[in-house]
């Protein structure tokens, strides 16, 4: 049975299509107040991917979360998140950007 199924007369109860998943969710996130250009389902795997690390999980449960052949591909997670911690960045923003 699918995951996510739909509720129209057209196609009750068939898969719905990726494009489907991807306007519920926008319309959802924009009820939510994160009215946003950038922010698409997929932003809520990157979320996903972070929040799991950012709490100790290892990158192998979070390749296997979401469905990663290859670890490295997970690894592009870990490097945001060890830039993150990078305060480089901040430190250069606040020098130029000084009240």
């Amino acid at each position: 049975a699918p995951l996510f199924a739909s509720a129209s007369s057209r196609n009750f109860g068939e898969r719905l299509t990726t494009a489907s998943i991807s306007r519920l969710v926008k319309l959802q996130l924009i009820e939510a107040g994160l009215k946003n250009e950038y922010l698409t389902a997929h932003s809520l795997r990157h979320t996903c991917a972070t929040q799991a690390l950012l709490n100790g999980e290892s990158l192998a449960n979070v390749q296997m979360i979401l469905r990663h052949q290859n670890i490295s591909t997970t690894m592009i997670y870990a490097h945001h998140i060890d830039r993150t911690k990078n305060k480089g960045e901040q430190t250069v923003a606040d020098a130029l950007f000084e009240d």
